[in-house]
């Protein structure tokens, strides 16, 4: 790694209907589903937005689509360790095709180990893996921080992002594991940002703390890790909007 880190950063060509990487790094893997181009209205807050929408390829009962990368190169600072950390930024919303069933969906946004697709994951089993998440018959979404063997989760306050999946919402999910500066060691630093269509936004931010089996530490992480599943039994394609994907991660103190 070099001294002064890198920056890389994912974004739409909603034209191609494809995200565009950052030269040396991989595509983004989508399973079960296909990218769409969404449509640009000039001055909207949420429909203003460059993305992309990833609908499933089916709607019934436990479909799900899921996006990842292919390589895991992220790793959460250790005082002493080799590691960096990082900063890693990601725009998103989502939109159904039935935006009345769309409360009977779970998902999963974050980093976390693992290179294979997330498929209709059981979100109580995730470990290594750092995000948001909204669980099987959960009203509101959580922060989920999970290490080798334990998760913890915090509920989000505002309204869940399954009631927002006609696309008039997109949400900013920071997560940031610092190597130096103020702050507690070996922790997690996490923002959530929730933007409406009419202008209105409102966050909520925290640190998961903590040594070995609460964080992810020494582990190689993905940087992107998602899907989004239905499961409800009402067919329903559901689909995660896509606005961008971007990581920092730390060269050396100097």
């Amino acid at each position: 790694m070099s001294d002064l880190g890198f920056t890389t950063e994912w974004v739409p060509d909603p034209k191609a209907g494809t995200m565009l990487p950052a030269p040396g790094f991989p595509a983004l893997t989508i399973t079960d589903g296909a990218a769409q181009a969404a449509a640009y209205t000039h001055a909207a807050y949420v429909a203003g937005q460059p993305r992309l929408r990833f609908r499933s390829t089916s709607g019934v009962t436990n479909s799900a689509v899921s996006l990842n990368h292919t390589e895991e190169y992220l790793s959460a600072f250790v005082p002493g360790g080799s590691a960096t950390g990082f900063y890693w930024h990601c725009r998103f919303g989502f939109r159904d095709d039935i935006p009345a069933n769309s409360i009977d969906t779970k998902f999963f946004i974050g980093i976390g180990a693992g290179t294979a697709a997330m498929g209709n994951a059981n979100i109580l089993g995730l470990l290594n893996h750092i995000g948001i998440c909204v669980r099987n018959g959960e009203i509101f979404a959580e922060m989920l921080c999970a290490g080798t063997t334990t998760q913890t989760r915090r509920q989000l306050l505002f309204t869940t992002p399954n009631d927002y999946a006609d696309g008039s919402a997109y949400y900013d999910l920071e997560i940031l594991s610092q190597p130096f500066g103020p702050g507690p060691s070996a922790s997690i630093w996490w923002r959530v940002a929730q933007t409406l269509q009419t202008g209105t936004r409102q966050a909520e931010s925290g640190v998961f703390s903590g040594v070995g089996t609460h964080l992810p530490l020494d582990v190689p992480l993905n940087d992107f890790r998602a899907f989004r599943a239905n499961i409800g039994a009402a067919t329903n394609r559901i689909s995660i909007n896509l606005h961008k994907v971007r990581v920092h991660v730390f060269g050396r103190k100097p």
